[in-house]
């Protein structure tokens, strides 16, 4: 019998420009990485001269520099998802704190006398309310977690 695995990805909000900065930033290396190929053949003959350790020393400049940018751009992208974590683990005892609040309300109200239906029906829809809304931030929590360890 065949499995049918369905999943969802959610992205880490700015994740997709920071994807395609670092894309653009290792095609320039592969630019710079070129640039020094073509000197180094260039110059194969006279590799010790005074113009060849130049062209050497700038495509070198170049490649350090690039990758220095790509450094600082995967430090930013790391940071945006390491936010968005701590965002959704606020969130998650934000959420179980109203949770216990609102069952210990019920348990309360079990043991007092009078009629309380509606108030049990209310706090009842709001837990169960609370309850799904802290499944979807766990699963928020877990994506948002996954792209801060790929990072």
């Amino acid at each position: 019998m065949a499995q049918r695995t369905i999943s969802t990805r959610l992205a880490i909000e700015g994740e997709a420009q920071y994807r395609q900065a670092i894309a653009s930033i290792n095609a320039e290396l592969k630019n710079h990485k070129s640039a020094l190929d073509l000197v180094l053949s260039q110059y194969k003959n006279n590799a010790n001269s005074m113009e060849a350790l130049q062209a050497k020393q700038k495509a070198l400049s170049d490649l350090q520099a690039t990758q220095a940018r790509k450094v600082e751009e995967l430090n930013a992208a790391y940071q945006n998802a390491q936010s968005a974590v701590d965002a959704y683990r606020a969130r998650k005892e934000e959420l179980t704190k109203k949770i216990e609040e609102n069952e210990a309300a019920l348990e309360a109200l079990k043991n007092t006398e009078g009629d309380t239906t509606e108030e049990q029906r209310r706090l009842t829809e709001e837990t169960e309310k609370l309850k799904k809304e802290l499944e979807d931030n766990e699963a928020k929590l877990a994506a948002a977690e996954k792209g801060a360890n790929n990072w």
